[in-house]
């Protein structure tokens, strides 16, 4: 899955808060072959009326009943099957799916016997967030700025309010600097950087009593979500935001049209998360036939004075042979990677 997306599905967990209560479940799968680990925070979509439903993410729980030599937190699914508690990644009574609903892992999981995985009882507990301050919908949406902010609306496909959708901005290094291959402090190794993922998080109001009522109600949700998500590293074990916790850039006040104006009010909170890119190596090596070994030994006349001997060496299957035995440092063959 994208790093990108994961980083957007563990901020939407931080604001659950304001949602309301989660909902939980088990969804039964089974191993074709050897044990699979399901890991905590494994991600499942469910699928309603014959279509994936992305919105409504459920995710693997903790597993408190994890040996302790298997990865914290996880579910061993092994041949005969399991059940694999669920929660919802939000809270609201519409995580509260029908015995009989179906899921798609989201990533897939290699080595079970089915795609679709059914959940027998379904998942019950949800309950929406009431009260003043309450946040009725939550949203990953592509834009919600520019001219067009009412199609974006429609796009997002929220239905209630007051609600908010995320937005990804950017994705640049964590210090600013694009140069390569330079020592700097968004260079955390060899081949690993850090990079700042930037989002907008937009809270809409809509109440049809007064624009005061309108701004008040926006005021106090954009200031809860501000106080939840400053400096969060973490959430349900997920990682969010390190070595730094999330940063937040600004809080401010959308421009709408004067017709847009008197039905909404739209507040923003510009933030950044950090987080750590590496480099996929998918280098293929072939095997070496010959080495060529250069070594430093003491010459007999000049005594101690080294100089440098070059010898071609063949090789076997990658080790490194002086007359077709290996030669051994610490009593182990030296390998040579590469081919040539």
């Amino acid at each position: 899955m994208s790093f990108i997306n994961a980083n957007l599905r563990a901020l939407l967990a931080v604001m659950q808060p304001l949602t309301g209560v989660r909902s939980a479940g088990l969804i039964q799968m089974t191993a074709s072959g050897e044990d699979v680990f399901i890991e905590r925070g494994q991600y499942a979509i469910p699928v309603i009326g014959g279509r994936a439903a992305p919105e409504l993410l459920v995710k693997a729980d903790l597993n408190p009943a994890t040996p302790s030599d298997e990865s914290p937190g996880s579910w061993r699914v092994p041949f005969v099957g399991a059940s694999v508690g669920f929660i919802s990644n939000l809270g609201g009574v519409r995580y509260n799916f029908p015995p009989g609903t179906t899921f798609l892992l989201d990533p897939p999981v290699d080595g079970l016997t089915a795609t679709l995985l059914p959940s027998a009882a379904g998942f019950a507990g949800g309950i929406d967030a009431s009260g003043f301050g309450a946040l009725l919908d939550l949203v990953i949406a592509e834009n919600l700025s520019g001219p067009a902010q009412s199609v974006d609306l429609r796009r997002s496909q929220l239905t209630r309010f007051p609600s908010a959708v995320l937005t990804w901005r950017e994705a640049i290094p964590a210090d600013g600097s694009s140069v390569p291959q330079v020592r700097r402090g968004s260079r955390a190794g060899t081949r690993v950087n850090l990079y700042r993922l930037g989002y907008t998080l937009s809270v809409i109001a809509s109440r049809q009593d007064t624009q005061h009522e309108r701004q008040h109600e926006a005021l106090s949700i954009i200031s809860s979500l501000a106080e939840l998500i400053t400096d969060r590293q973490a959430v349900d074990g997920e990682n969010l935001s390190n070595p730094s916790g999330v940063q937040i850039q600004s809080i401010r006040r959308e421009a709408l049209p004067q017709e847009a104006f008197q039905r909404f009010i739209i507040y923003s909170i510009d933030l950044n998360c950090t987080v750590t890119l590496c480099q996929r190596d998918s280098r293929e090596y072939a095997e070496w036939l010959v080495a060529h070994l250069c070594i430093e030994k003491p010459d007999p006349v000049l005594g101690p004075l080294p100089v440098v001997d070059c010898i071609d060496i063949p090789m076997q299957g990658g080790a490194l042979t002086v007359e077709g035995d290996p030669v051994l440092i610490d009593g182990r063959p030296v390998i040579l990677e590469g081919g040539g």
